[in-house]
């Protein structure tokens, strides 16, 4: 028998340099709508100009009434801010895209309005724009620290389709959850624009290394993360643009690498950190260390847990042969990260113990705790396991012994799922 679905109208305005943006819009939704939203009764509905049907009057007009009769909207932008509608009747619109911006803002200010959500997406710039942009990208930077001042809408930014396709899928989850909850908040104005996030308390390769020298971006570097910090990030990012621009200077790329990370940007956070290896040359150094050390960082915040180890050891074995004991605890403590993630607690257990005894030794206190809040989970995983074996293999063996000879798939897959994968 059918199930009625409850529909909500998804809308994504962009200027015309996003087409493949806007078809992974398409694949994610219909995705969500298949493995999350149908078995829950609802439905969301990717609509976009191209949805529009001719008619008579303006063309922006048309669009604009279908916009009135959605539930959430999706604003992209990259380096183009678009060309003025035809026939426009506010000259204050310079592109289609604002125009459609605008009327989604006045639903979503209307409490009777059914428009419960806008989003805005910008797609990152590489610096050689950033340094040099040109009229269209100046109006999209504007905009952006327009959005940024009045803290009023979420919004995302993004490098590569993947990253854009993974926060599409949050908002979709955030806003079926809404539904079951039967909430109607408009989130926009719960939500201020987007943020520095912190840096984990174990990533300690994301610090600037105090034992370098200072590069010839110091300061530039500093008003940067000033700016930052103040929630001015198209400002920091323009200066962070500026100071990679020399091409020579390896804390230039971790800056803006970490400051990438922060904001999510994972890909082209990976492109700075392997520009620090291409400058450190040979041999193995300091700055080879710290950026095979953010790599692991970035790797793992991935879910490559395998890739993020390799890395994490690569980082291990430099400071190492330098005998920076200082890093070489931090990096013991990210691998003890990494193997409790892959359910690996006696790698994971070994790791954490070497990091708490050179923490002692050097007094830090911090990564010391750090080390045995993380041991005691370790060990209590542990336990639980053997507890948990012992059980499973006295069941197995009474099912054996009651029944047949062979292993029975019902208790291999019991097996399975008491211990990962990874552990055996």
């Amino acid at each position: 028998m059918p199930r009625d679905l409850k529909e909500y109208k998804v809308f994504i305005a962009s200027p015309g340099n996003l087409q493949p943006e806007r078809t992974e819009f398409r694949d994610v939704i219909e995705e969500y709508n298949k493995h999350e939203a149908r078995p829950r009764g609802v439905e969301f509905v990717a609509v976009g100009w191209e949805d529009t049907f001719p008619g008579v009057g303006r063309p922006q007009t048309i669009i604009n009434a279908e916009i009135q009769t959605c539930h959430y909207f999706l604003l992209l932008f990259w380096n183009r801010w678009g060309t003025r509608p035809v026939a426009a009747k506010d000259a204050a619109f310079t592109s289609g895209s604002e125009e459609e911006y605008h009327v989604a803002l006045q639903c979503y200010q209307d409490p009777e309005h059914p428009l419960r959500d806008i989003a805005v997406f910008f797609k990152g710039v590489d610096a050689a724009q950033l340094n040099d942009p040109g009229p269209q990208l100046q109006k999209v930077l504007r905009f952006r620290k327009r959005l940024e001042k009045e803290r009023r809408l979420k919004f995302h930014a993004f490098d590569a389709k993947e990253e854009f396709a993974s926060a599409l899928r949050g908002l979709l989850g955030k806003w079926r959850r809404d539904h079951e909850d039967g909430c109607v908040v408009r989130r926009g104005s719960q939500i201020g624009g987007a943020s520095l996030r912190p840096i984990p308390s174990e990533a300690g390769e994301l610090g600037s290394p105090t034992e370098a020298p200072d590069g010839p971006n110091r300061a530039l570097i500093d008003h940067a993360w000033s700016l930052a910090n103040e929630g001015k990030l198209t400002n920091a990012e323009t200066l962070f643009a500026k100071a990679i621009s020399r091409g020579d200077d390896p804390e230039a790329f971790r800056s803006y690498g970490a400051f990438l990370l922060r904001l999510g940007r994972r890909a082209l956070a990976g492109v700075m950190f392997e520009r620090i290896v291409e400058l450190a040359g040979e041999p193995p150094g300091l700055w080879h260390a710290i950026a095979y050390g953010n790599l692991g960082l970035l790797r793992e915040l991935s879910g490559d847990l395998v890739q993020a180890e390799q890395y994490q050891r690569k980082s291990l074995q430099i400071h190492e042969q330098r005998g920076a004991r200082d890093r070489i605890t931090t990096v013991h403590l990210n691998l003890g990260i990494i193997a409790k993630r892959r359910g690996q607690f006696s790698v994971a257990e070994a790791e954490f113990r070497e990091a708490a005894a050179l923490a002692l030794e050097i007094g830090r206190e911090e990564t010391v705790s750090q080390a045995y809040n993380n041991l005691g989970f370790c060990i209590g995983s542990q336990e639980i396991l053997t507890v948990l074996g012992k059980c499973t293999a006295k069941r197995w063996q009474s099912q054996t012994d009651s029944n047949c000879t062979s292993k029975s798939p019902r208790h291999a897959r019991t097996l399975e799922l008491l211990v990962p994968r990874s552990a055996t």
